[in-house]
């Protein structure tokens, strides 16, 4: 991650990650690790069974910093979404634009 932001409730400096997918009938669940260090449990609010184009985080960046979005793993044909925590003020940084960013990723080991 070349940048902070924030997965869920877990804010991420800059570095890299890794991490395992747990991915269930209802509920996929990834852990996010720097290191041999475990950060964090992240739980997605949607998916998509389809994916094409490049593996891939999608993060949005507004007034009230950057926020994933969604995982996208071409490799194994998913999309996961994830709900953006949001920003202490409803007012402008709600109405505001978002741009979106993409930053690559890399899919290795096994499918479960």
């Amino acid at each position: 991650m070349p940048f902070e932001a924030h997965w869920g409730r877990t804010n991420l400096p800059p570095g890299n990650y890794s991490f395992a997918l747990n991915s269930g009938n209802d509920l996929d669940v990834l852990k996010i690790s720097h290191g041999k260090n475990g950060l964090a449990l992240v739980t997605s609010v949607a998916r998509d069974n389809e994916s094409s184009g490049p593996s891939e985080l999608i993060v949005v960046r507004n007034s009230a910093g950057c926020f994933v979005s969604e995982l996208r793993l071409r490799e194994i044909g998913l999309v996961l979404q994830y709900s953006p925590r949001q920003p202490g003020r409803q007012g402008r940084a709600a109405r505001e634009r978002e741009i979106a960013q993409m930053v690559p990723v890399s899919v290795s080991g096994r499918v479960r």
